[in-house]
């Protein structure tokens, strides 16, 4: 089945499958060494296994993961984490200084935003 017309029936946006492969395709893009068909081969693969991971029927309990910031330690990650309506931020091998900005700003935004009173 064509990928077009699969993805039309299920109502989903070509934009969140670029935006989710982006990122990778950039890293095979990055590979000098790599030979013409061998690059389109391995983003033809990502196409469509992200496009099967979108479409399928379980797709609804999955989670959209989305990068904020690439880091150069493979095990430090800032990211978004979206199943359904509920979002989450991730962050690993952040500076106290760091998590403490973070949640000042957050509270901030949630006060601003919601109209509420800092909780003491």
């Amino acid at each position: 089945m064509l990928l077009a017309t699969k993805m039309g029936n299920k109502n989903l946006e070509f934009d969140q499958l670029i935006q989710n492969i982006s990122p990778e395709i950039n890293d095979i893009l990055s590979i000098e060494e790599m030979a013409e068909d061998e690059v389109k081969n391995k983003i033809l693969r990502l196409i469509t296994k992200e496009a099967s991971l979108l479409t399928d029927k379980g797709s609804k309990d999955k989670s959209v993961v989305t990068e904020l910031w690439k880091f150069e330690d493979k095990d430090r990650f800032a990211r978004k984490r979206v199943k359904g309506r509920a979002f989450s931020y991730e962050f690993n091998r952040l500076s106290k200084e760091l998590q403490e900005e973070l949640d000042r700003m957050i509270g901030h935004i949630l006060r601003k935003s919601l109209d509420k009173k800092p909780k003491p």
